[in-house]
């Protein structure tokens, strides 16, 4: 309540039709007040989750497949419990990983394209690291942090393949128990030892903010990756060019102003959860339209106002 709620397959379906709630604009009343009426009799979908398989647990997804209970997976494959995973294969319980491939992975937390890693924390560019902090481009490093283009090591001392082998091979990876103090270990590494940046901003030019990677001209700027010319912007992946005061939107988008969960859009202001649409302004739940002023749970809509 108060909202109308429809299945997840039912809304995308043409059982129903979004027009028959449209309305004309009264002149004499505020806008927001009849846009709130709008809202609350368009039914809405019950998780946003657009063109995935066997995911119906998944909220703010799309291109999904043999995902549960996860929240904005993107062209992601058996993944649970995660979240911003763009795009992952065989994961969970991780947060932000992003990059072109990312795979085998378990409490991972602002990875990219990494692969068989498992409670990683700022990796990226490598492959079979364990409770490590703060790695690019490495490969078999346990209970490590702060190392870059390294390979076999174990609490941050070199080691040859074999005595890496046997160090790891004294933790029973199995046993709860054991896993319980290496998660310690990891936090004190974190926590006390690890040399932390004032700012993460890698691969970038003109960019301020933190976490912002192969950026150009973003100020403010957060959890960024692939943006240019925006202002203000907070999570963002896969190209975003020309935006302002937005938070989780991209996948080839621009010129977006104050909006909220937008992907594949162009020229889209005052918007919310919303894919796949051109021209659109105040609209909520809308998709596959273009031209739309003032409307809610449009699908594959043009030149329409109040629906």
């Amino acid at each position: 309540q108060p909202y109308k709620v429809f299945d997840i397959k039912y809304w995308w379906t043409d059982g129903w039709d979004p027009k028959i709630y449209g309305r004309d604009f009264d002149f004499s009343r505020p806008f927001f007040e009849q846009w709130r009426e709008l809202q609350l009799v368009v039914p809405r979908i019950a998780l946003l989750n657009k063109n995935c398989v066997n995911s119906d647990f998944c909220n703010h997804s799309n291109d999904s497949k043999d995902c549960y209970m996860s929240t904005t997976a993107f062209r992601s494959e058996n993944a649970m419990y995660s979240s911003n995973i763009i795009p992952v294969k065989n994961a969970a319980d991780c947060y932000k990983v992003y990059g072109k491939s990312n795979e085998n992975l378990y409490e991972c937390i602002d990875v990219h394209n990494v692969y068989n890693c498992q409670y990683c924390m700022q990796v990226t560019d490598s492959f079979d690291c364990y409770y490590s902090f703060d790695l690019k481009n490495c490969s078999n490093c346990f209970l490590s942090y702060n190392l870059r283009g390294q390979s076999y090591y174990f609490m941050n001392q070199k080691c040859t393949k074999e005595e890496y082998a046997e160090k790891i091979s004294t933790y029973n990876l199995a046993s709860y128990t054991a896993r319980e103090a290496l998660y310690k270990i990891w936090l004190e590494i974190i926590f006390e030892k690890a040399l932390l940046r004032g700012m993460l901003i890698d691969n970038s030019v003109n960019c301020t903010g933190s976490m912002v990677v192969h950026s150009k001209n973003a100020h403010a700027c957060f959890d960024a990756e692939d943006m240019e010319d925006c202002k203000y912007v907070d999570f963002t992946v896969n190209g975003l060019k020309d935006a302002y005061d937005s938070y989780h939107i991209g996948v080839n988008t621009e010129l977006c102003y104050e909006c909220h969960a937008i992907v594949r859009s162009s020229n889209v202001s005052f918007t919310h959860l919303s894919y796949d649409n051109t021209n659109i302004s105040y609209c909520d739940s809308c998709h596959n339209s273009n031209e739309l002023f003032g409307c809610v749970g449009v699908k594959k809509g043009n030149y329409m106002i109040f629906n």
